[in-house]
This record gives C-alpha cells, structure tokens and sequence, in this order.
C-alpha cells in the first residue's frame, strides 16, 4: 500500500481511577494466541471472548428436549449499532485525512525497534481485541520482534513520516520511542497506516494497563481504515478525546474495551463493504442480537449473533492458584455441562460437553456429544455427525485445542478451586461456547 498522510495523536489521558482501571492482561499469552479469543481479567472474574454486558442473564429460560439439566436463557436484544448509526459512523469518516480503507487478507502485526516484555504484551492484546471484531480471513497475527529495525527517523519534528520505503510487506509496524523523542511531547501514539508510533512515558496512557491497550486498539483500527476520528456521539474508542478512556460514555464500556459499533465498524469494511465504495452499501444490518447465555454458581458462558456474526464468551470466578497448584484436586478430573451455538445460517446448536484434565500432565480431552439442532418448531435434529473431540493442553488457568476436529478451542478455569471449565469453539461452520462443572 502507500504511504498515509499522518494523523493526529491521540490525547493523553486523566489518571486512572478505581472506576475505569478493571481491565487486566492476563499473564502467559504468546504470540500463538493472537487469532484466538482474548482471555483477560476484570475485578474479581477471568473472562473469555467479547463482553456481552448483563442483559442476556435477563432473557427468559428456554427448554431444550434432550438437555433437562441445563437451563438455556435464549432471546433477542436490542444491543448493535443498527444500519442508520453504522452509516453515520462510517460517513464521518469520508474525507478525513485517508477516510476509509481496508487491508488486503495475511497482515501480521511486529514490533520493531527497541520494547520490554510488557510493551510486547499490550500489543498482544490489543491485537486479540481488535481480531474478535474482524471475520476469519482478515484476523492479524503476530510476527517476532524486530529489535534491530526502526523506522523513527524518517519522521521528522513536525511529525511527518516519511517511511523510505523501508517498510516490510504485508505488515503493521508497531514502535515505542521514549516521551522526550517523540515528536509531540503532548501526545502519547500516532499512525501512520502501517506505522504506529507509541510514546514511553509517565502519562497514564503508557503506565495504565487498560488505558494503555485501548490506545494500541484505538491506532490499529486507524490502521485497519477507520482513518479518521468519530464525532463525540458515538459510544467509541475512536473518538479524538479523553472519553476513549472512559469507563461509560453513553453506556457502558464493554470490558473486552470495544464498543459495539466500533466491532460493528471493522465487520462492515471487512464483510459487506469489503468491495464496495458505497459506507451505505451495508445491505440487510439490524440493531437487534439473538443471544443464548448458560449461568452458574461460578460464571456463565454464551454466544451473540447479530448480523451474521457470532460473539462467543465465556467468565468464571478467577481461581486462587493455577490449577497445577490446587492441592486438593489429584489424578484426573473431570468437569461436566453444555455447548452452545450458533451456525453461520444463524441456527442454533446445543449439546453435552465434557473437560477431561489428567493433573500430572496437564493434558487432557474436551468432549462435545448429542450435538444438535434446536429448530423453532421443537425439533432437534443431530448437527453434523453429532460430536467433536479435541485433545487439549493446559497452561496455568488456561487450556487450548492440541489435536483432533478442526476448530479454535480457548478454554479457562474459573471459581476459586477450579469448580467450572468454559471457553470459546470458533469452526468455519459453528461458533459456539461451553461451560462445565465437575
């Protein structure tokens, strides 16, 4: 691509408070993990997957034949962006330095230059975030670091960039350069498209977690096309002001940090507009969202569908000590419960689900069986040949697909002495998420 003019920074934020400092990066993720769901931490709850907020703990309960012991909570809220404000979104847009643009498919994400552990991690992060709003075939990844590659001085002191056509193909470039040398000592990150220049420094941008992630969100979705800033109207993280920072705009931020109309924004130029010029060319998009959601004592898991996207989630309790420490469990154990989900057609899927960890490997199974589908008319016909098998691997509180049926397993262990397992199944033909207890 060529290069794009440059944007302005973004502001440097107010302190962080007790109100708007919950998120936390959970600790272990590596670079493997970019196109998975994120897993983080909010107060006291380990969370997976995007945040659906309280309303779908609201809806009524729903009986399922076949599934006597789980109680699906099933139902449509009206929590998107819907067609008109989408429009006007992206509309605000057009005309703004690069306006609106899209990346072709396989772009990964490098650090370059210098950067601490902790740097790498928040890029991470954001990446995870930023990816659970973007279908399959756009998702970015995570290239290694480059610590002996730079592109900070081909901007100058007034902040132009130049690049000298040093970029490296099919790639985001990510740098941190210290407060004192970057070339706004007000502002803590620009972009440039492929670009991102983070300031270091003693702002809360850069010693805040969650602020600092929602920065890096914030500049990698300029880079994906939202090239330009949203008027204050829109709950967004793509404002221009200290309000990305909030903890509640209008609403409340979502603890996976993005606004639904900035997932809704990224699905739109990577779907329906993906070859068109048209921000009105959104076809058929509602504001509404059908939504399953599977409580228990320790946490919950389900799956919104809206627009023919699915959100998978799942929280629990986050547990004392990492499950290879729980000296009360031994052996093999087991955790028992359901799945749910949606197929790309919008129908629904549901069936058993088991979690199998041997403790001295931390390796196990995840069985999902009697899996069918729940047609409106009562009916539940077998989905698929009924069952999908996986071997998994644990790390800490966490667990991920080793072999097995094709699909994207991230699992975690909630509730103070790991009382439920629950996570997030992505596949090209169902998206789903399960919760177990043992």
């Amino acid at each position: 691509m060529t290069d794009q003019p440059h944007m302005p920074s973004t502001p440097t934020p107010p302190p962080p408070n007790a109100a708007n400092n919950e998120y936390r990066i959970h600790p272990g993720l590596t670079a493997s993990d970019a196109k998975r769901s994120p897993i983080y931490r909010t107060g006291n709850l380990l969370r997976i997957g995007v945040d659906q907020g309280a309303g779908p703990e609201r809806l009524p309960a729903t009986a399922v034949p076949g599934f006597p012991d789980v109680q699906i909570r099933h139902g449509t809220i009206r929590d998107g962006a819907g067609a008109s404000e989408l429009q006007t979104y992206l509309a605000s847009i057009q005309g703004q330095y690069t306006g609106l643009s899209r990346r072709l498919p396989g772009y990964e994400v490098r650090v370059i230059g210098s950067s601490s552990a902790t740097e790498r991690q928040r890029v991470l992060a954001a990446v995870q975030l930023v990816n659970a709003a973007l279908p399959e075939s756009a998702k970015l990844s995570i290239g290694s670091p480059l610590p002996g590659f730079s592109l900070r001085d081909t901007v100058n002191s007034e902040g132009r960039y130049f690049g000298a056509g040093r970029e490296l193909p099919n790639t985001i470039h990510v740098e941190f350069v210290p407060q004192s040398e970057f070339y706004d000592s007000d502002a803590a990150a620009t972009s440039w498209g492929e670009y991102l220049l983070m300031s270091r420094g003693t702002f809360p941008a850069y010693t805040d977690e969650r602020k600092a992630v929602i920065l890096m969100a914030h500049e990698l979705i300029h880079s994906l096309g939202i090239g330009g800033h949203v008027p204050e109207r829109f709950d967004s993280i793509m404002e221009a002001g200290n309000r990305v920072y909030d903890n509640a705009q209008g609403s409340r931020q979502p603890a996976s940090l993005l606004y639904p109309i900035d997932r809704e924004a990224m699905r739109a130029l990577y779907g329906p507009l993906l070859h068109s010029t048209d921000p009105n060319d959104l076809g058929p998009w509602s504001s509404t969202s059908e939504h399953l959601f599977v409580g228990n004592p320790h946490g919950a898991f389900g799956v919104a569908m809206r627009n023919g996207y699915a959100e998978p989630w799942a929280y629990g309790v986050a547990p004392q000590t990492d499950l290879a420490s729980n000296r009360a469990l031994s052996g093999s154990v087991n955790w028992s419960g359901a799945l749910v989900g949606f197929t790309p057609a919008a129908e629904r899927v549901a069936g058993y689900a088991g979690i199998t960890v041997n403790l001295p490997t931390m390796a196990g199974s995840a069985a999902f069986d009697n899996l069918v589908t729940v047609r409106a008319d009562g009916r539940t016909p077998r989905w698929g040949d009924g069952d999908l098998h996986y071997s998994i691997a644990v790390r800490g509180n966490t667990f991920r697909e080793t072999g097995g049926d094709a699909g994207r397993l991230t699992g975690i262990f909630g509730g103070r002495s790991h009382e439920v397992a629950g996570g997030t199944l992505e596949r090209s033909d169902l998206t789903a998420a399960f919760g177990a207890s043992r």
